[in-house]
């Protein structure tokens, strides 16, 4: 990128690529289809059809939205029952057990943040207990979720509404629907 004038050019073709206001919108295979709003200068796109370039800003924002979504479908997915949702939750000391790896391991190996779903409640890390077993049988912890009905979805967003006002707003981010 030509930081003096700020234009972008295609590493295909050559040419120079446009950047607008817009939403960024992509299907993912575990979390159906993500649009995330982005300004002028965080995506550039090449007539050419190569692949846009994303600023670290827009991938940023994409992947909380991403987690924020794990978050509501894993809710969703016990039906909207927080004592199941908190029951399904564990630590990492038992993620440990489960796996049989070591804190160490876990720590400084990507693929289990990225093949686990997991949430962070009040500053901890907590592991979906069904996502990590299937992690040990099959070396891939992520599954689909299945589609929610609207009366669901209703009566979840008003339990959502009355715990958003007393979680921190980080652990209540996972209650908007």
């Amino acid at each position: 990128m030509n930081k003096e004038h700020n234009i972008m050019h295609c590493w295909k073709c050559g040419k120079e690529m446009t950047s607008h206001k817009g939403t960024y919108e992509y299907d993912n295979k575990y979390l159906g289809h993500i649009s995330v709003p982005y300004d002028v200068g965080e995506l550039y796109a090449c007539d050419c059809g190569e692949d846009p370039y994303v600023s670290e800003a827009l991938s940023t924002r994409a992947s909380e939205l991403e987690q924020q979504k794990i978050e509501q479908l894993l809710l969703l997915s016990v039906g909207g029952d927080v004592a199941e949702f908190k029951r399904n939750l564990i630590g990492t000391s038992e993620l440990e057990c489960v796996l049989g790896v070591t804190r160490q391991a876990i720590g400084k190996t990507p693929k289990y943040r990225n093949r686990i779903y997991h949430v962070v409640m009040n500053g901890d890390l907590l592991w979906w207990r069904p996502s990590a077993e299937r992690f040990g049988k099959c070396g891939d912890g992520r599954f689909i979720f299945k589609p929610i009905k609207s009366a669901a979805r209703r009566r979840l967003a008003a339990v959502a509404e009355m715990f958003r006002e007393f979680l921190p707003p980080r652990s209540a981010a996972m209650f908007s629907f």
